[in-house]
């Protein structure tokens, strides 16, 4: 993904270039999960609920959802020079996403330790409808160079 169609919102242009380049992760292509923005401790994905992730009732599936959240999260600790590694999360899904919805996460690190490191995030559907939250602790590692994302 290009640096120039995720908002840059106050990390060092270098370093944002980089992690913007780092953006080939399989599984978040295939799910056509995009980076919005990056900022200090924060980050934001959007994406598309495809009948392709869905159940069948025609709902994204929950582990979709959670993925996304989990993404987020990570990307929040990324934008602060850490390599992140999930050791606990939960997820609280609110309301149904139906298929086709637009959907936006929010992620934030709330504690930021000297191993670990905590991190929350929201997804809220086109209409700002809260559908989901989670809440995920992190084993961290300080990025020493550019090849360890």
């Amino acid at each position: 993904m290009s640096s120039g169609q995720v908002e840059n919102r106050g990390i060092e242009s270098q370093f944002f270039k980089f992690l913007c380049e780092r953006w080939s992760v399989p599984v978040h292509k295939a799910l056509a999960v995009d980076l919005a923005y990056l900022g200090e401790g924060k980050a934001g994905m959007r994406m598309n609920a495809c009948h392709e992730y869905s159940t069948v009732r025609g709902r994204l599936h929950g582990g979709i959802l959670s993925t996304v959240l989990d993404t987020a999260m990570g990307w929040a600790l990324l934008s602060l020079g850490y390599n992140p590694m999930t050791t606990d999360m939960y997820t609280n899904f609110l309301a149904p996403v139906l298929e086709d919805t637009e959907l936006a996460a929010n992620a934030q690190v709330i504690h930021l330790g000297n191993r670990t490191a905590v991190a929350e995030a929201v997804m809220q559907d086109g209409q700002g409808r809260l559908v989901a939250t989670s809440r995920a602790t992190f084993r961290i590692r300080k990025i020493q160079s550019r090849e360890e994302v």
